[in-house]
């Protein structure tokens, strides 16, 4: 199959190019008509410096010429460039800014060719003046993350909260939302729910009626699965290696759950979840990647108070059960606001938890700290063929 050219959709201009002698006077040519088409092309060689001059004009008039484009060009350096018809005519001028003869090729050309890139190498610097597109961007890529328009990422928000008002505070080092250091159980965990709230119970409390709890199955995978909610303890069936959040997701007349509800390792009875009372949602520091995704982590975002501290970001290496520090921020008795990058990935099947240390093991003055570690949770990294970096 012979692919076929219209001519008629690239034109050649000669009273535009230059080949051969390039005189000390330089060259320019005449106003020539280019409404026709949508794109003017120039290319120029000089074997001396030179300076390039496109005008356009709406006329044939030279009094109407108005400056469209002008750069200088060093001696045997190509340039070629691209530009959009703006008016009925253009005309090109190349200043000879040495006194001495040289060699020239230039080339004029006109196209319908509406496909006006800008393309460069992945390492090439952009100067002032090279062809770029306008795009006006009428969204925002993090927004969209929070609104979940983009399908298999997810906008991820560590949030923990101590409040000495509502717990007792640890006199060792504890996670944030709890008042133990989360450690993980590789081996899985039966979970518990224990609720104490009188009026907590599904169908008719005035309380918490339901819970959602979204969490990591000992399979390795996510599962938000909605629970009744009734006074007392109960297993939920269903193996968790860490909870991520809990949320009541329907409640009675005082819209919220009464008592506390703490979600627990069945046995040993330690508090992996926490949802205080009035609070609707819990607010333990603790995020545990599914073992099909990857965490971004991109900052964290501190405000609060202490008798003195530390706060230590760590990433839980759960392969080897190794603890990794992420990041020391330390809490005085003055009121602390500070946010810090921390761009970090965090592997699938890690955990990431904010804990706080205190500096002595008697701890006397209030407390309330607020953490927001920010992240997006992505797919892996696909192995298809040919998608190997550095291949």
């Amino acid at each position: 199959m012979v692919l076929g050219f219209n001519p008629s959709a690239f034109q050649f201009e000669p009273t535009t190019s230059l080949t051969g002698d390039f005189p000390t006077t330089g060259f320019e040519s005449g106003l020539l008509y280019c409404q026709a088409y949508s794109i003017i092309n120039v290319s120029l060689v000089c074997s001396v410096n030179c300076k390039l001059i496109v005008r356009q004009s709406p006329t044939q008039a030279d009094e109407d010429r108005t400056l469209l484009y002008e750069t200088n060009i060093t001696a045997d350096n190509y340039f070629f460039k691209r530009f959009q018809v703006k008016g009925s005519f253009y005309m090109i001028e190349v200043q000879n800014t040495t006194s001495t003869l040289g060699k020239i090729t230039l080339s004029s050309s006109q196209s319908l060719n509406t496909n006006f890139s800008a393309s460069t190498f992945l390492n090439s610097r952009m100067t002032i003046d090279e062809d770029t597109s306008l795009m006006r961007v009428g969204n925002d890529y993090h927004n969209d993350l929070i609104r979940g328009m983009h399908f298999d990422f997810r906008k991820i928000n560590i949030q923990g909260i101590v409040d000495s008002r509502t717990i007792t505070i640890p006199t060792s080092e504890f996670t944030i939302g709890l008042e133990t250091n989360f450690t993980f159980n590789t081996t899985g965990v039966v979970t518990n729910l224990q609720i104490t709230g009188a009026n907590d119970n599904q169908p008719a409390g005035t309380g918490a009626r339901t819970i959602e709890i979204d969490g990591i199955l000992d399979t390795g995978v996510r599962d938000t699965s909605t629970y009744d909610v009734n006074t007392g303890t109960g297993g939920l069936g269903l193996n968790f290696l860490a909870i991520n959040r809990a949320t009541i997701k329907t409640a009675g007349s005082l819209h919220h759950n009464e008592g506390v509800i703490n979600i627990q390792e069945s046995g040993s009875n330690v508090t992996i979840a926490r949802i205080l009372a009035t609070e609707n949602v819990s607010h333990q520091a603790i995020f545990k990647v599914a073992s099909n995704k990857q965490l971004i982590l991109r900052d964290i975002n501190i405000a609060g108070y202490s008798p003195a501290g530390t706060l230590r970001v760590i990433e839980i290496d759960t392969a080897n059960n190794l603890e990794y520090s992420l990041g020391d921020f330390k809490i005085t008795t003055n009121y602390t606001q500070l946010s810090y990058n921390l761009d970090g990935l965090i592997p699938s099947n890690n955990v990431v938890k904010v804990n706080f240390i205190p500096d002595t093991p008697t701890i006397t003055g209030d407390v309330l700290i607020n953490v927001n570690v920010n992240g997006i949770e992505c797919p892996l990294i696909n192995s298809y063929p040919n998608n190997t970096l550095g291949s």
